[in-house]
């Protein structure tokens, strides 16, 4: 709703002309004009013809709706300007309704609200993800002109390709967030994506990372998020003393991953924390273990799985 003095620069969307009794006057909009978010509308207009109009000045307001709050107007002496009112009965009341129609001017979106890395190793490669830029909008074009991350402390640990495009209605952009921690401690921040969009012209995504150098199990970068748990065979296998296991998680979960001897004892935690959704390679060193044949067993949430593997010293 806009409220303006002037409305001689106003162009209309719709006029009635109505004849009017004492008393509350209901007025469809027909033809309905449809409202898009971020655009301004001036709710009504009353003019009246001939001896100016007296008011009453006691209650109810607006209609008398108790869910509503005053939304009253009343003219001024020449008839061209509307003045707050919330104590007589000549107002005007809008009910705006979803409109499922779509706005011509780029309306931006994106896949995710969250970029979440978890935990990474500074001396890792960079752990990649995927945010897809969408424009909604029916007809003009969607002109991003810069990604940043905010604080300027967490920006340090993520790079952004590309940072400027366009994206034509309907379309869709895909951007590479990049987490490269270099020191052990949180990168938690907001990613802000500044363009000309209607509705948000500079929409912010949650970026979340943990520059972790205890981590035992590095996350792979470049693969696809999977969509079930697992947990692969190590390698090599044989192994002397040392070997890497890898395991896969569609969502973030709490993970415990360790190894017990053939008499069921449990002989070595290989990580255990909480991970986010990924692809992760853990290293198992046998150094300190007779040669045998050994069990490694992830629990992550409610998955459990367990397989053999072989050192030969």
């Amino acid at each position: 709703m806009h409220e303006t003095g002037d409305l001689t620069t106003v162009s209309e969307a719709w006029t009635s002309a109505e004849a009017l009794v004492a008393g509350w006057n209901t007025i469809t909009v027909d033809p309905p004009v449809t409202i898009f978010d971020n655009q301004s509308l001036i709710i009504g207009y009353l003019f009246a013809e001939g001896a100016p109009i007296g008011f009453d000045l006691t209650p109810p307001n607006a209609a008398g709706i108790e869910s509503m709050g005053p939304i009253a107007v009343q003219l001024s002496s020449n008839g061209t300007q509307l003045t707050p009112d919330d104590s007589g009965n000549m107002c005007v009341q809008a009910y705006f309704a979803v409109s499922t129609a779509v706005p011509p001017f780029p309306v931006i979106d994106t896949n995710l609200d969250t970029l979440n890395f978890g935990p990474v190793h500074p001396s890792a490669p960079g752990v990649d993800l995927t945010l897809r830029v969408m424009n909604t909008g029916g007809q003009d074009p969607l002109n991003v002109t810069g990604i940043t991350i905010t604080p300027g402390s967490v920006a340090v640990g993520y790079t952004i390709t590309p940072t400027t495009f366009n994206v034509a209605a309907g379309g869709h952009q895909d951007v590479t967030v990049t987490f490269n921690p270099q020191v052990h401690r949180a990168y938690n921040g907001i990613l802000n994506i500044a363009s000309n969009a209607g509705n948000n012209p500079t929409f912010p995504v949650l970026v979340r990372g943990q520059g972790d150098s205890t981590a035992s199990a590095v996350r792979e970068p470049g693969v696809p998020l999977p969509s079930a748990f697992s947990l692969g065979q190590n390698y090599p296998n044989p192994f002397n003393p040392s070997t890497d296991i890898q395991f896969s998680l569609p969502s973030d979960a709490d993970v415990r991953l360790t190894v017990v001897n053939m008499l069921g004892q449990e002989v070595a935690t290989v990580t255990e924390g909480r991970y986010s959704a990924g692809v992760y390679t853990a290293q198992f060193n046998a150094a300190n273990l007779p040669s045998g044949l050994y069990f490694y067993r992830i629990v992550a949430g409610d998955f459990t799985s367990v397989r053999k593997m072989m050192l030969m010293k």
